[in-house]
Parts: structure tokens; C-alpha cells; sequence
């Protein structure tokens, strides 16, 4: 759709240069054009900042724009930092006539992410474009030792009913956050100590370095990519559900396979004495 306007001009007379429509939720980039000048519209702020408890979806933000101006103005476009931030206007093109009130909803996407986040959006008009900053604190998990016996045993109903809900929601505070952007060793505490490891392991959960069974590399990978049916213990692989990339289910099967002692063939098991 083609928006025609009476073209902008600057208090010297000049006129606005052109901004170019871009698509919404798109990675953000180098604006072109002037900022939008002073009196036209006018913001509530210029930066949202919010604080989620650790595990949290989305996090949303409002922000509130008027045109103080004595003529329309229309934005064309918004430009957000990577997709994870997303605007929701009206409609666009969005014309707001002198006196015209409005909201822009802000949704950031907090998958897979911990601490401060910070995302930019330009709003593009036709008569220039403007920043606006959206920020996010996500609270720090509670300590793995801190879980209550009536959490653990709500853990283990939740994990019965669909063995993948422990990588979401609040689990995702200790079994998905932590193993971000980690491999091998890292991993393995991060993702995989926390349960096998753990001072008081669930009944259900094996000793990785107890077990009494053979392993190699083909084992490992199973029990990480799709787990089995059934079983307790989720599918991390991406493809399955999960939360680990193929590197890092590669570096994860290699530092199991090096580290991670397996139960000699029951042929080479020495016999018990008489």
C-alpha cells in the first residue's frame, strides 16, 4: 500500500528525507533519514523497563504517543533488534491526526535468556524516525539446593505427565538456562549434574557413574536426543522438543564417553567368589 502525504519539511525549509517502509519485526538496522523532530509527536518515555521472576515467557511492554502537531502524521514502519522484540501498532500505515492518542504494545520474547536484556525499535514515519528502548531484568534462579520436597514431588507429577515440561516454563530456571551457550564439561554440570549428580537424587534418577550397564557414544547420543518413551528423563535435542543444539549434543556425547566409566561386557565381569 502506497501512503500519500503532503511532503515534510524541516524548519529550514528542506525537506525530510524519505524513510523506506521495512518489514515489521525485522532485524533492526542503521535508519536513514532524520530523527523525528520535536512537536510533532510526543512519548510517554522513551525507554521500558520491567523485572520477571526467572523462567518467564514474555515480558510486555506500553508505550503511549500523541500527535501534538497541527497536521497527521503516519508511521510507515517499525524496525525491532532481531526478532525477539516485536510491536504491535494499530494497523499500518498508522496516521494519527493533530490530537490523536495511541498505544504501541512492545512483546519481548525471553526464551533461552537470563539477565538484562536490551532491545531497540525505530519507529519510522514519514516525517523521520524515532528510537525507543525496551529493557528486561530477569531475576536470578533460586539456588538448585533451595527446592522443597512438596516442589520436587510436583516436579515429578508435572515430568509424568509430559516428560518435556521440566526443559519450560518455571523448570526452565534450573534444567534449560544454566546449559545456554554451553558444551562439554560446562554442559554436563550445567545440564546434566543437576539431576545425577544432585545431594538428594530423586530415586528414579541413575548414578551416571554407577551404572551398570555398557555405554559408548551411540548409547549417549539416544539417551540425549530422544531419550525414550515413557522414561522420565526428556528429549533435549532442538528436533525433539529440547533445548540442545547438534554441537552441543556432540560435545556432550564426547565428554560422556571420555569421562564417564561403563560397566564391563557381562562375559568379561569378573565372577563372584564362592
Amino acid at each position: 500500500m502506497t501512503v500519500k502525504s503532503i511532503p515534510p519539511f524541516q524548519p529550514d525549509g528542506q525537506p525530510v528525507p524519505a524513510v523506506p517502509p521495512t518489514i515489521p519485526g525485522h532485524s533492526l538496522s542503521s535508519p536513514t533519514g532524520l530523527p523525528l523532530a520535536s512537536g510533532l509527536l510526543a512519548w510517554d518515555g522513551d525507554e521500558k523497563a520491567t523485572t520477571v521472576r526467572f523462567g518467564a515467557a514474555q515480558a510486555s511492554f506500553i508505550f503511549q504517543v500523541s500527535n501534538v502537531s497541527p497536521g497527521p502524521v503516519t508511521i510507515t514502519s517499525v524496525q525491532s533488534s532481531w526478532g525477539c522484540a516485536v510491536a504491535k501498532l494499530p494497523q499500518i500505515p498508522w496516521t494519527l491526526i493533530p490530537g490523536a492518542k495511541g498505544t504501541i504494545d512492545v512483546v519481548m520474547n525471553l526464551a533461552e535468556k537470563s539477565g538484562i536484556n536490551i532491545k531497540n525499535l525505530i519507529i519510522n514515519t514519514e516525517r523521520g524516525f524515532k528510537n525507543l528502548t525496551v529493557r528486561t531484568n530477569i531475576q536470578l534462579p533460586p539456588p538448585a539446593g533451595a527446592m522443597k520436597q512438596t516442589d520436587r514431588a510436583k516436579n515429578l507429577q508435572i515430568a509424568t505427565a509430559n516428560r518435556q515440561a521440566i526443559l519450560h516454563g518455571e523448570c526452565a530456571a534450573c534444567h534449560s538456562i544454566p546449559a545456554i551457550n554451553k558444551t562439554g564439561a560446562e554442559l554436563y554440570q550445567a545440564a546434566c549434574s543437576i539431576c545425577h549428580e544432585a545431594v538428594r537424587r530423586a530415586d528414579s534418577v541413575p548414578d551416571l557413574k554407577k551404572l551398570q550397564k555398557q555405554t559408548d557414544a551411540n548409547c549417549w547420543r539416544t539417551w540425549i536426543t530422544s531419550s525414550v518413551q515413557g522414561k522420565l528423563m526428556p528429549a533435549f535435542s532442538i528436533e525433539n522438543g529440547g533445548i540442545l543444539n547438534p554441537v552441543q549434543i556432540d560435545s556432550l556425547v564426547k565428554y560422556l564417553t571420555e569421562n564417564i566409566s561403563s560397566a564391563p561386557p557381562a562375559s568379561l565381569a569378573p565372577t563372584p567368589s564362592r
